[in-house]
Protein backbone atom coordinates (compact mmCIF):
# COMPACT_ATOMS: atom_id res chain seq x y z
CA UNK A 1 0.00 0.00 0.00
CA UNK A 2 1.52 3.47 -1.21
CA UNK A 3 1.89 6.22 1.02
CA UNK A 4 -1.48 8.10 -0.12
CA UNK A 5 -3.52 5.00 0.53
CA UNK A 6 -2.39 4.52 3.99
CA UNK A 7 -2.86 8.30 5.07
CA UNK A 8 -6.33 8.03 3.22
CA UNK A 9 -6.72 4.84 5.75
CA UNK A 10 -5.87 6.69 8.70
CA UNK A 11 -8.08 9.48 8.03
CA UNK A 12 -10.88 7.05 7.52
CA UNK A 13 -10.56 5.78 11.15
CA UNK A 14 -9.65 8.80 12.84
CA UNK A 15 -13.45 9.81 11.37
CA UNK A 16 -14.81 6.44 12.57
CA UNK A 17 -13.25 6.50 16.01
CA UNK A 18 -14.66 9.87 16.37
CA UNK A 19 -18.04 9.12 15.34
CA UNK A 20 -18.37 6.21 17.70
CA UNK A 21 -16.88 8.19 20.63
CA UNK A 22 -16.04 5.25 22.75
CA UNK A 23 -13.21 5.55 25.10
CA UNK A 24 -10.46 3.25 25.98
CA UNK A 25 -10.68 2.17 29.55
CA UNK A 26 -6.83 0.98 31.01
CA UNK A 27 -8.02 0.89 34.79
CA UNK A 28 -8.83 -2.78 35.43
CA UNK A 29 -11.24 -1.97 37.91
CA UNK A 30 -13.29 -0.33 34.86
CA UNK A 31 -14.66 -3.17 34.07
CA UNK A 32 -15.69 -4.55 38.01
CA UNK A 33 -19.29 -6.08 37.77
CA UNK A 34 -19.57 -6.43 33.90
CA UNK A 35 -20.03 -9.94 32.68
CA UNK A 36 -20.87 -11.61 29.60
CA UNK A 37 -23.97 -9.84 27.41
CA UNK A 38 -23.67 -11.88 23.74
CA UNK A 39 -21.23 -12.12 21.08
CA UNK A 40 -20.70 -10.49 17.59
CA UNK A 41 -20.01 -11.59 14.21
CA UNK A 42 -16.57 -9.69 12.88
CA UNK A 43 -13.05 -9.52 12.25
CA UNK A 44 -10.00 -8.54 13.66
CA UNK A 45 -9.51 -5.68 11.58
CA UNK A 46 -13.00 -4.56 12.05
CA UNK A 47 -12.42 -4.34 15.78
CA UNK A 48 -8.88 -2.50 15.26
CA UNK A 49 -10.42 0.01 13.04
CA UNK A 50 -13.39 0.60 15.33
CA UNK A 51 -11.69 0.99 19.10
CA UNK A 52 -7.46 0.66 18.02
CA UNK A 53 -5.26 -1.91 19.71
CA UNK A 54 -6.17 -4.33 22.49
CA UNK A 55 -4.52 -5.32 25.39
CA UNK A 56 -2.47 -8.20 24.52
CA UNK A 57 -0.66 -8.51 28.10
CA UNK A 58 -1.70 -9.58 31.30
CA UNK A 59 -5.14 -11.78 29.91
CA UNK A 60 -5.79 -14.85 32.09
CA UNK A 61 -4.51 -17.85 30.02
CA UNK A 62 -7.84 -18.48 28.14
CA UNK A 63 -7.96 -14.66 26.63
CA UNK A 64 -5.38 -13.68 23.48
CA UNK A 65 -6.82 -9.94 22.85
CA UNK A 66 -8.82 -7.97 24.64
CA UNK A 67 -10.72 -4.23 24.12
CA UNK A 68 -12.50 -2.39 27.24
CA UNK A 69 -14.11 0.26 26.20
CA UNK A 70 -16.92 2.94 27.64
CA UNK A 71 -19.37 4.54 25.31
CA UNK A 72 -20.72 8.02 25.65
CA UNK A 73 -23.54 7.18 27.63
CA UNK A 74 -21.58 5.24 30.22
CA UNK A 75 -22.30 1.87 28.96
CA UNK A 76 -19.05 -0.16 29.33
CA UNK A 77 -18.32 -2.93 27.12
CA UNK A 78 -15.41 -5.63 27.07
CA UNK A 79 -14.39 -7.60 23.70
CA UNK A 80 -12.43 -10.74 23.79
CA UNK A 81 -12.07 -14.14 22.38
CA UNK A 82 -12.38 -16.52 24.72
CA UNK A 83 -10.89 -20.57 24.52
CA UNK A 84 -10.41 -20.30 20.90
CA UNK A 85 -6.76 -18.77 20.53
CA UNK A 86 -3.41 -19.90 21.01
CA UNK A 87 -3.22 -18.64 24.67
CA UNK A 88 -5.85 -21.45 25.49
CA UNK A 89 -5.38 -24.14 22.54
CA UNK A 90 -1.61 -23.34 21.78
CA UNK A 91 -0.36 -24.40 18.22
CA UNK A 92 -4.14 -25.62 17.01
CA UNK A 93 -5.49 -21.98 18.54
CA UNK A 94 -6.83 -19.56 16.05
CA UNK A 95 -4.45 -16.57 14.85
CA UNK A 96 -6.36 -13.14 15.82
CA UNK A 97 -7.00 -12.71 12.41
CA UNK A 98 -8.87 -15.39 11.45
CA UNK A 99 -11.19 -15.49 14.73
CA UNK A 100 -14.98 -14.09 13.14
CA UNK A 101 -17.03 -13.97 17.02
CA UNK A 102 -16.13 -12.31 19.14
CA UNK A 103 -17.76 -12.36 23.31
CA UNK A 104 -19.16 -9.22 24.45
CA UNK A 105 -19.26 -8.69 28.31
CA UNK A 106 -20.44 -5.26 29.69
CA UNK A 107 -22.63 -3.26 32.75
CA UNK A 108 -25.99 -3.14 30.61
CA UNK A 109 -28.29 -5.14 28.27
CA UNK A 110 -27.16 -2.37 25.91
CA UNK A 111 -23.49 -3.03 25.62
CA UNK A 112 -23.74 -5.71 22.47
CA UNK A 113 -25.99 -3.67 20.57
CA UNK A 114 -23.71 -0.53 21.45
CA UNK A 115 -20.49 -2.67 20.15
CA UNK A 116 -22.59 -4.19 17.21
CA UNK A 117 -23.93 -0.90 16.20
CA UNK A 118 -20.03 0.35 16.01
CA UNK A 119 -19.09 -2.31 14.36
CA UNK A 120 -21.75 -1.71 11.51
CA UNK A 121 -20.41 1.85 11.47
CA UNK A 122 -17.03 0.61 10.19
CA UNK A 123 -18.77 -1.82 7.61
CA UNK A 124 -20.75 1.30 6.28
CA UNK A 125 -18.33 4.05 6.79
CA UNK A 126 -16.20 4.61 3.20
Amino acid sequence: MDRQNWIGRLKRIERIRKCIGAKRLTDPHDTDGTCLRGTVKCNYDELLTAFGEPFLEGLDGKVDAEWDIQFPDGTISTIYNSKNGKNYRGPKGLPLWTIGEWNVGGNAGSSTRLVQDAITYVRTVK
